[in-house]
């Protein structure tokens, strides 16, 4: 090879190496940029701000908003339709970032789900 192909040959590999490198920068920058994807309209999703499981809250139709900076979880408060001391159809709100686990559920599972519970116990009052 004479310089000249070996020029070519070296600024062409650099070219290729900056578009790969540039390619994987790109695509990791939007995976950190993600925002929480899809909504959970005509579902009920029991969330878990902590990991033993404590305590759950539970929205039906909920979507993401955000509000005052923070990707919140907003949807309507399940067990308000349960509770004859408490208005119907309360609206919650809860910071994405502080939840440790959730389950999204159509409404014949959640009423399964609910009825094996309700055995064991009663659903938290908020």
């Amino acid at each position: 090879m004479n310089k000249r192909t070996t020029c070519f040959a070296i600024a062409l590999l650099t070219f290729s190496l900056l578009a790969v490198v540039s390619m994987n920068h790109a695509a990791f920058a939007d995976q950190r940029d993600e925002k929480p994807m899809g909504e959970f309209g005509g579902k009920y999703v029991t969330l878990y701000l902590d990991a033993e499981r404590e305590r759950g809250i539970v929205l039906k139709d909920a979507g993401f908003r955000e509000v005052g900076g923070r990707m919140m979880l907003v949807g309507v408060d399940a067990y308000s339709e349960f509770k004859e001391d408490w208005p119907g159809g309360v609206q919650v709100g809860v910071a994405w970032d502080t939840v440790a686990l959730y389950y999204s559920m159509t409404p014949e599972q959640f009423q399964e789900s609910a009825k094996k519970h309700t055995r064991r116990k009663e659903p938290r009052q908020l």
